[in-house]
């Protein structure tokens, strides 16, 4: 193995050396790790100057974490550049041929363009952040914990770590430096909204979500190597001199993979579908499998987390049975169109069958585009997330004296023997999409990409819109009848 892996390190040793004697990479690496934290560290100064006029300490103690990540992410954003550059940049200056020619192999070449592009913005982004921290120390700004810096530090070097592994896969991919640069914008905007919602983490000091965001962020990175792997081929990258948009053929394909080989709606059922729930069969199981441990998670995270910080913020005294159930009724009431009475009034957020489809299809939309731009990976998270918060609401039900088993029987089973099989395919459909795309199959990526996306199209067709227009219609009748009978039991 160690024979095999010193290639890669030749390769390692001549791009550093490269980069280094390149001024237009060490310039705007040196000012956005020198002169970043600097400006940083005056605005944020001022910041807290400003903050501190109105006594407001804890805004000045969330404030520093946010900067910190800011700092960690900006270096890294222009040091991209070098990695979409790695590859795509030598086959236009005509470069990279006597590299392709040696004895290597594919997997050989690409290892060493990838680490080549990573040394340099990984090392960026660890100066910037140490840098910035020794300024804000010496401006007697007050420093996050220990452990939240070293969590900060985990999380730059992942969001590096993912942006590189994708940059590099692009530069694999296209043809011209100009098509890599507009590609980015694909790896840019999920970093960028990635980012976003570590700062709103960050802001309430929860690392356990940061902490799962990590090990999401190191998986995709995994998957984004691994499919750079599968798709490097130096023959592809020699005879490909422009990229072509076929439309007309694209239809074609799909259209064909969608149909299949069924001549009516019958055989489509019959073949089609079947086949595309045998080959879901590995990914279903999985989810099934993780339905409970997603529900034990929720129930430990409400336990170990959610509970303490509860007792914090309201001492036993005042979390009496009584209040804890008025307050859930009064919750529900806002949703559900009851009164203590009994007469009808409207409720603030309309339970109506086009409303609760029109969310649930947004929401499996919206999980297939995540799933996307993560190969899988952020799909799986987000099934975990979902099943996780049922088990949460139930330990918070079990905390206000209320029957949880009782509240799930008329609040989620009516519409949920509909609505969760839907769930969990449309989450299995995603994860398959994404192991296919990184298991070599001799197809080109374009195919398997289409391919993917009219699996996915048959299975919302035949399966998982029915499913959610039967789930709406239930839960916007009966569930509510029943869910509403229950509450004013209780009242």
């Amino acid at each position: 193995m160690r024979e095999k892996l010193q290639p890669v390190f030749w390769i390692l040793r001549r791009e550093l050396i490269d980069q280094l004697r390149d001024w237009r990479i060490l310039f705007p690496l040196i000012v956005l790790s020198f002169f970043f934290p600097i400006s940083m560290t005056g605005i944020a100064q001022s910041i807290v100057g400003f903050i501190s006029r109105y006594g407001a300490e804890l805004v000045i103690q969330q404030l520093v974490p946010f900067t910190i990540l800011a700092v960690g992410f900006f270096p890294s954003t222009i040091a991209l550049t070098i990695a979409l550059e790695s590859i795509v940049g030598e086959r236009e200056r005509n470069t990279i041929e006597p590299l392709l020619a040696t004895p290597l192999e594919n997997w050989q070449i690409y290892l060493g363009k990838l680490l080549s592009g990573t040394v340099a913005p990984v090392m960026a982004v660890l100066f910037a952040l140490s840098f910035y921290l020794f300024l804000v120390h010496r401006r007697d700004v007050p420093l996050p914990s220990p452990g939240l810096i070293a969590m900060l530090y985990w999380i730059s070097v992942a969001n590096t770590l993912m942006m590189i592994s994708g940059a590099t896969f692009i530069s694999a991919q296209s043809t011209t430096i100009r098509s890599a640069t507009l590609s980015s914008s694909f790896v840019l905007l999920p970093a960028s909204f990635l980012v976003m919602a570590e700062a709103n983490f960050l802001f309430w000091k929860d690392l356990l979500p940061l902490f799962w965001i990590v090990m999401a962020i190191l998986l995709v990175t995994v998957a984004f190597l691994r499919l750079g792997l599968v798709y490097f081929e130096r023959e592809n990258l020699l005879g490909r001199e422009i990229d072509t948009l076929n439309f007309r053929r694209y239809v074609r394909l799909f259209w064909r993979a969608f149909r299949g080989e069924a001549r009516s709606v019958g055989e489509w059922y019959r073949y089609e579908v079947r086949r595309d729930l045998q080959q879901l069969r590995p990914a279903l199981l999985i989810f099934l499998a993780l339905f409970p441990v997603s529900l034990g998670l929720g129930v430990y995270v409400a336990d170990t987390v959610i509970k303490p910080a509860l007792e914090t913020a309201a001492p036993p005294s005042i979390q009496t049975e009584g209040s804890s159930r008025e307050e859930l009724y009064q919750t529900l009431r806002r949703i559900l169109p009851l009164s203590v009475s009994g007469s009808e009034e409207a409720p603030a957020i309309p339970l109506s069958m086009g409303f609760i489809f029109r969310h649930n299809l947004t929401s499996t939309i919206f999980v297939f585009f995540m799933g996307l731009v993560s190969l899988g990976t952020m799909g799986a998270f987000a099934y975990l997330l979902n099943i996780g918060l049922l088990g949460i609401v139930w330990r918070g039900l079990e905390w206000a004296q209320l029957s949880p088993l009782k509240l799930y029987l008329f609040g989620v089973a009516p519409h949920g023997i509909f609505e969760i099989p839907s769930m969990i395919l449309s989450f299995a459909t995603v994860f398959y999409m994404g192991v296919r795309l990184i298991t070599p199959s001799g197809k080109p990526i374009s195919t398997i990409l289409i391919e993917n996306l009219a699996l996915w199209a048959r299975l919302m067709v035949a399966l998982i819109i029915p499913l959610l227009l039967i789930a709406a219609a239930v839960e916007s009748s009966l569930t509510v009848f029943l869910l509403k009978a229950y509450l004013l039991s209780i009242k």
